[in-house]
């Protein structure tokens, strides 16, 4: 693999990218300023972004004048499965809560509170530093449940569609929330 410096003004974003990044720009930023660039942007040979969408916009943002990038040799498809693998595969990762507010803590007592504070939501610290919490998958559920006379029936890939359904609106909300509140709130979203 060849690292070449480029100008990120002549690098292009690939018009059709799936991944709506905006949000999480100033947070690369951020963390460019902190640790420097550690992880290059990977183009096509027309200088199209396959991979490091939000790292070219932080880029720009911050002035940059070169950058580390890659320039991939891979088909149409393959770089368009690599665009969607790469931003989808993170998806799969689950943090273990215990050891990153073990990990958090000693960044804070570091005096790292920025990182801490621009990383994670107050609802998301407050749960994982809460000495009493503990997380309740849902995936040791039953496979079937009872429900007002109805039987719902889920596969295991469809509990872990449920489980992560829920994760999302309780980081959203309240981390207290019920797992079955959480669901009911999913399912009114849904209907709406």
């Amino acid at each position: 693999m060849k690292i070449v410096q480029m100008d990120p003004q002549s690098i292009r974003p690939y018009e059709n990218n799936p991944r709506v990044n905006e949000a999480a720009v100033e947070k690369v930023a951020q963390s460019l300023r902190q640790f420097g660039w550690r992880q290059p942007i990977v183009v096509d040979a027309d200088r199209v972004i396959i991979v490091g969408h939000t790292r070219w916009a932080a880029a720009i943002r911050e002035g940059y004048v070169a950058v580390p990038v890659v320039v991939a040799e891979l088909s149409d498809e393959a770089a368009r499965a690599y665009r969607i693998a790469d931003n989808r595969s993170a998806e799969f990762a689950e943090w273990d809560w215990q050891k990153l507010a073990r990990e958090l803590q000693a960044l804070k007592a570091a005096g790292e509170d920025w990182l801490i504070e621009n990383t994670f939501s107050a609802a998301e610290l407050n749960r994982m530093f809460a000495e009493e919490w503990k997380p309740a998958p849902i995936s040791d559920l039953p496979s079937r449940t009872n429900t007002d006379g109805h039987q719902l029936h889920f596969t295991a890939e469809e509990w872990l569609t449920v489980e992560a359904a829920i994760r999302r609106i309780t980081e959203q909300t309240d981390p207290t929330i019920s797992n079955g509140r959480a669901l009911e709130l999913i399912c009114a979203d849904y209907l709406s």
